[in-house]
Formats: C-alpha cells, structure tokens, sequence
C-alpha cells in the first residue's frame, strides 16, 4: 500500500517521491521510494528537519527542488513525505502542494496500520517477561539458521539452559523477585550475544540460546559464563540450603548429519538433564547426532 501511494505520487508530480515513518527510539527509516535520489542527497535529514521544525518543508537545495511535509496521527508526527525534482522541471505549485497535503493524511493513517502490525508480530515472537524470542519464534528461526548453516557447512552450538532451585527464590521472596531474576539474567544473556545469535526463553525457567556459526569451545565458554551469571544473581534471593544455578546442556551441531531443529534441542535438554543430575550449577556435552542409517543398512541388520 505505502510503495502504491508512493508511485502515484512521484509519477503525478514527476519527482522522486519517498515516506518515512519513525521506528523505536525516534529514529527514521525509508518506508517506500520511487525514484532515485540525486547524488549526495541525504533524504533522512530532511526527516529529521520536518519533525524538529514546523513539519513543512518547501525550499531549493542546489539544482533540485524539495517538498517535503510530515504526516501526523491524533496530533503526533508518525512519519513524512518527500518530493524531489529538478528545478527544470519548474517551482512547486498549489496543485503540487495540495496533493502532497491530501496524500499525507491518508499516508498517517497508513503509518499507523503498519507501526500496528509490527508491534502485533513483536508480541507474537516475544516473551512478555523478558522480551526475549519465545518458544515459536525461536523454533522458526532456528530452522532458518540451520538452513543457512547446512548450505554453508557451518557449525553452530545450542546451550539449553535451566535455572537450579529457581522455585525456592518466587516461594521464599515473592514472583516479583523472582520475575526480577529472569529479566536480569535475559538481560545479561542478550547483551553477551552476538546479533545474529538467538536468544529465547522457552518455558518457566528454561532458555535456549543458538550460537550461529560457533566451535564447540565457545559454547563451553559462554555455558561458564552463564553459570557465573546466574551464581551472581544470588544476592536477589540468598538461600544457603538451595542457591541458584543454571544447568546447562551444551550440543555441537554438525551440518553432515542430516539432525533437525528438534533432535538437536532434544541432544541438548538431555545433557542439561545430565549436568542436573551430576550436582547442578554446571554444564554437560551432549552426545554425537548419530545419522539414520540408510534402508539398505537398515535392512541388513536384520
């Protein structure tokens, strides 16, 4: 709808025509185009311009000229439009203007639909406790990442995560504590992790993180640096008979051995399991993915 709008609108008026809107934390981006910006021209600061002025813009900048105006949602500046053309092409007129106002209205709107929708996937990825991926999302992204890992033949590491005596902390100090201990240590698990890795917590007090690309080494090190993590949100809720720990299963994924998404967390739930039953607050490597045997072997072994 927005590139629509936006291609009528260069083309009526003969110009490179473009909408902005603003993203979380005020800053914009290019939400459709049609045309070419002319070298040099940097069209965001205009953007910026519009919503620290008065939200018009009509001025000559070198050969080209600029229309620009921002669009506005109850009162509130969700976005911009912008016209640029060569001054060949003759002043702004009334018409131009009167376009450019008519189809900002409808564009605010539109805006809104969109800033809507987004913040309606981010809730459907996101665990509303700590904002991490949650358990869908983490499925369908990883499947993407090892799709990507298997075309490339790279490895990656999931390290399956699971707080020791986490119920002791929300019976003893109340689930606010408690819900205060997951986000700090979500936290803490996001901002160590690189942008291409993912990050979720799939249950009560269960996360998964995937190390894209990664060794097995430095899913051993960052399971070390999880436990130190969780050892040090121990201050939130002391508990000398059961203090917190982290569990962690740890399993390499090996591109050539036809796992999915699903075996390789089951490798990796049961070494935690293993790591659980070995004294907590400490990690386990999972055994090798073993490949399914092909039908001629199987047939054979009987």
């Amino acid at each position: 709808m927005l590139a629509a709008a936006v291609s009528m609108l260069g083309r009526a008026t003969s110009s490179v025509a473009a909408v902005f809107d603003t993203m979380d934390g005020g800053e914009w981006h290019e939400a459709a185009r049609h045309g070419d910006w002319p070298p040099g021209f940097d069209p965001l600061t205009i953007a910026r311009a519009l919503f620290d002025g008065d939200g018009r813009i009509a001025v000559r900048t070198g050969a080209w000229n600029l229309l620009a105006r921002a669009t506005r949602h109850h009162g509130t500046i969700n976005g911009a439009l912008a016209l640029v053309r060569g001054r060949a092409a003759g002043p702004w007129d009334e018409d131009d203007e009167a376009l450019l106002e008519a189809v900002g209205g409808q564009m605010a709107i539109a805006l809104r639909q969109v800033a809507d929708q987004r913040e309606l996937e981010r809730l459907s990825s996101t665990d509303g406790r700590t904002g991490l991926l949650n358990r869908r999302a983490l499925a369908d992204q990883l499947e993407g990442s090892l799709d990507r890992a298997g075309r490339t033949a790279q490895q990656g590491v999931p390290l399956y995560v699971d707080l020791d005596h986490f119920k002791p902390v929300n019976d003893g100090y109340g689930h606010e504590v408690g819900d205060n201990v997951l986000r700090e240590l979500a936290r803490a698990l996001k901002s160590r992790s690189r942008s291409y890795d993912l990050v979720a917590r799939i249950g009560g007090d269960e996360f998964v993180l995937w190390l894209d690309g990664a060794a097995l080494a430095e899913g051993e090190r960052r399971a070390d640096d999880i436990i130190q993590t969780v050892i040090d949100l121990r201050e939130r809720a002391p508990n000398e008979v059961k203090p917190l720990g982290a569990s962690i299963g740890i399993a390499a994924w090996n591109p050539d051995s036809d796992e999915d998404m699903r075996q390789l967390l089951a490798r990796a739930d049961a070494a935690m399991y293993q790591a659980k039953a070995g004294g907590k607050c400490d990690w386990a490597l999972a055994g090798p993915a073993v490949r399914p045997p092909t039908p001629a072997a199987a047939e054979a072994c009987h």
